[in-house]
């Protein structure tokens, strides 16, 4: 029986941090290019806050704007907005400054087996994207291999609610059943694809313990 489900797979999406590149290096670098950019024109801002000082206004903002809580994009404008507002700084502040970080944010440096997989496996199936994050997968070395994608700004959710895997089921033009989802969160990725009604894979890269033992 588990041989039949996967030969009735007719597409398999990927979510991306973290399971086909590490964000934490590329996250770092972004932060710092950002915070830089930000001293170097709007010093009256880190005068006051460090980095780690705007992270943590980030983070309540986020709090407070539950509404776009799935929108990491929107998320970083409006608390960078924040920031130009409390120091009567220019709207370009927030503007120049997501378009900076994000593009740093889009040099990842995918693990050595992914693009061999993504290789193998687009010969044989349609490939997607379901992500919560906020990489421009078409701005990656990884482009070629992907026919669509779904982020959670996309969706107005994040996974794992299944509304996010259902509008991927309807990008790619086959029944949910028929979607292989492989991520490396458990939560997210692994539960939430399988309450949407599809198969999933846990590529745990990261070697983390399953929730729960």
């Amino acid at each position: 029986m588990g041989i039949k489900m996967f030969k009735d797979i007719q597409c398999v999406t990927f979510d991306l941090d973290n399971t086909l590149w590490p964000i934490e290096p590329t996250i770092l670098i972004a932060e710092e290019k950002l915070f830089e950019w930000i001293s170097d024109n709007f010093p009256k801002v880190t005068a006051k806050y460090s980095n780690a000082d705007i992270a943590e206004k980030r983070a309540a903002f986020m709090i407070n704007r539950p509404d776009i809580a799935h929108d990491f994009t929107q998320l970083r404008w409006h608390s960078l907005m924040e920031l130009a507002e409390e120091f009567d700084y220019p709207e370009n502040l927030a503007n120049e400054g997501l378009a900076l970080f994000r593009k740093f944010r889009n040099q990842v440096d995918p693990y050595s087996v992914s693009e061999p997989i993504l290789a193998k496996l687009k010969q044989h199936f349609k490939l997607g994207v379901i992500t919560n994050g906020n990489a421009q997968v078409e701005k990656t070395s990884l482009a070629d291999y992907f026919e669509f994608v779904v982020s959670a700004a996309d969706a107005g959710v994040s996974k794992p609610h299944s509304k996010i895997f259902e509008r991927a089921a309807l990008m790619a033009d086959v029944p949910i059943q028929k979607i292989l989802h492989v991520g490396d969160c458990a939560t997210s990725d692994v539960l939430g694809a399988m309450d949407a009604g599809c198969i999933s894979v846990w590529l745990n890269m990261q070697k983390q313990p399953w929730p729960g033992g």
